[in-house]
C-alpha cells in the first residue's frame, strides 16, 4: 500500500570515472570520492549498505580483510566523524527525515541498517493514520512500509525497541494512549493550518 508520508529509496550506484585497485592510494583516493557522494546521496546510511555499494560498483564479490582495510581508510577521508554508535554515516546539515521504502528491488534495507529515527518516524505515520492500533498489528505494519515479509526476532526486536523508545519519550504507559495523544495533536496542527473542519 502506498503512503504518502514515504518515498523511494535512493541507491547511489553511479559509477565513478576512475575505479582503481583500492589497495593502492590512487584507488582509495576513487573510493573516498565514491563513499562521499554515496553518503550525501543515501544518508543517513549503515556502514554495511556501503559495502554493498563498494562491492556493486567495483564488480567485488566480497569484502576481505585488504579491501576492508581499503574501504576503512577511504571512509576516514570521506566522512572523518565515521560513524554513530549503531553503524549510520551521517550528515552535519541533513535534509529533513523521510520514511525511504524499497522500489520494487531496488532500496531493501535489513532492519539494522535503517536508522532508528526512520524506524520511529514510520511508526508515528502508521499510528496517525490508524482509528486504533495494537503493538503487534503496529509492528507487522511498520514492517510492510520497508518491504520485510517476514517479522523474525531481529526485525522484532528493532521495532520493539523503537516503540518502547517512542513511548518513553512521549511518557505514555501504552499504547493506545500514544494512539490517542498523537492523533490529537495531528487534529490540532490541521485546525491551526485551517485543514480540519471544526
Amino acid at each position: 500500500m502506498e503512503r504518502d508520508w514515504t518515498r523511494p529509496y535512493s541507491e547511489y550506484t553511479v559509477r565513478p570515472a576512475r575505479t582503481r585497485d583500492p589497495k593502492t592510494l590512487e584507488g582509495i583516493q576513487d573510493l573516498s570520492e565514491f563513499f562521499l557522494n554515496a553518503i550525501r546521496v543515501e544518508a543517513p546510511v549503515h556502514r554495511d549498505l556501503l559495502n554493498d555499494r563498494f562491492k556493486s560498483v567495483w564488480g567485488a564479490a566480497r569484502v576481505g580483510q585488504q579491501i576492508r582495510s581499503a574501504i576503512d581508510k577511504a571512509l576516514k577521508r570521506a566522512h572523518p566523524a565515521g560513524p554513530d554508535s549503531h553503524g549510520f554515516f551521517r550528515l552535519d546539515n541533513p535534509s529533513p527525515l523521510e520514511v525511504r521504502v524499497p522500489d520494487n528491488e531496488c532500496g531493501e534495507r535489513k532492519a539494522a541498517q535503517v536508522a532508528p529515527e526512520e524506524i520511529e518516524l514510520a511508526l508515528k505515520q502508521i499510528v496517525l493514520d490508524a482509528v486504533t492500533i495494537d503493538e503487534r498489528t503496529l509492528v507487522k505494519q511498520a514492517a510492510g512500509v520497508f518491504g520485510w515479509r517476514r517479522v523474525g526476532a531481529d526485525i522484532e526486536e528493532v521495532l520493539g525497541q523503537s516503540i518502547k523508545r517512542l513511548l518513553r519519550l512521549e511518557s505514555y504507559s501504552s499504547m493506545a494512549m500514544a494512539t490517542s495523544a498523537w492523533r490529537r495533536s495531528r487534529d490540532e496542527r490541521l485546525v491551526n493550518r485551517g485543514e480540519c473542519n471544526s
